[in-house]
């Protein structure tokens, strides 16, 4: 008996067998995370009968907020919980939006002046792209998320 994998919209956890704890370090959810994180982990426990406890991941060791967790099936036990995590990614999405707008905008001034063409500023225009791929590939990833399908593109 195995417990299927899940998105919990912060990772994609891989199928457990029954009885097991599976435990994922801190660093690798936070990567910008400072080194007092490297010996945190997040977890999450797969019963005997292949069902997640509480289809909830426990990662309050990697945040310094307080959760509250309740032995209660039901889902308004984790509502704040919840809350916070689509809080910080609708801040995620509007400070990538942002600074994906301000990098257009940068990348156009670079080409468009001609007076400011330099091996400089060539070199400022590789990077202001390469900065707008990687913002792309982040609202791709969130995508999900923004448009409220669900955690997991399998969903579509």
């Amino acid at each position: 008996v195995f417990c299927p994998e899940t998105n919990d919209s912060l990772y994609c956890w891989p199928v457990t067998p029954a009885n097991k704890t599976i435990y994922v370090p801190c660093s690798y959810l936070l990567p910008s995370a400072h080194s007092d994180y490297s010996d945190r982990f997040a977890f999450r426990t797969c019963l005997s009968d292949g069902t997640w406890l509480n289809n909830w991941t426990n990662y309050s060791a990697c945040v310094d907020v307080p959760f509250s967790f309740s032995n209660s099936s039901d889902d308004d036990s984790h509502s704040t919980e919840v809350r916070l995590v689509h809080v910080l990614k609708d801040i995620m999405i509007i400070t990538t939006s942002m600074s994906l707008a301000f990098l257009l905008i940068a990348l156009f001034i670079f080409s468009y002046f001609r007076s400011l063409q330099c091996s400089r500023n060539s070199i400022h225009k590789n990077l202001v792209g390469s900065f707008i791929f990687r913002f792309v590939l982040v609202m791709v990833l969130l995508q999900p998320h923004i448009i409220g399908i669900g955690p997991s593109y399998r969903d579509l």
